[in-house]
């Protein structure tokens, strides 16, 4: 018997904005990294036919790449401002698996800053 599987894809802070963010966020996101890039290409493909997207989306999309890939870089870095710090002391304790988690993350990122290379 087959049985169809659905997966909810969440754009919770979706606003308005140029389609070609959201989407960037979604192919670089880290919570997506386990996704094969087969999968995701045939997901960007079929969400640019159902907004009908004119030739000028493919041209912002590919722009915009590698400045959303440095964005989550920075995002992994973050753990590194004082506040942050200071948070992860009081709710985890572990500052220094949390500190080599990300400075991971952020060197992973760094060597495939660009979903389209």
């Amino acid at each position: 018997m087959y049985h169809k599987k659905y997966i909810l894809i969440d754009f919770e802070y979706l606003g308005r904005d140029d389609p070609a963010r959201p989407i960037l966020d979604f192919l670089h996101h880290d919570q997506t990294r386990e996704i094969p890039k087969s999968l995701k290409e045939i997901f960007l493909e079929e969400y640019e036919k159902l907004i009908n997207s004119d030739n000028s989306f493919d041209f912002r999309i590919r722009l915009a790449d590698p400045l959303i890939g440095m964005n989550w870089v920075l995002v992994f870095l973050n753990v590194l401002s004082k506040n942050y710090l200071k948070h992860i002391d009081f709710a985890q304790g572990d500052i220094k698996g949390v500190i080599e988690n990300r400075l991971s993350k952020a060197k992973d990122k760094l060597n495939k800053l660009y979903f389209f290379n």
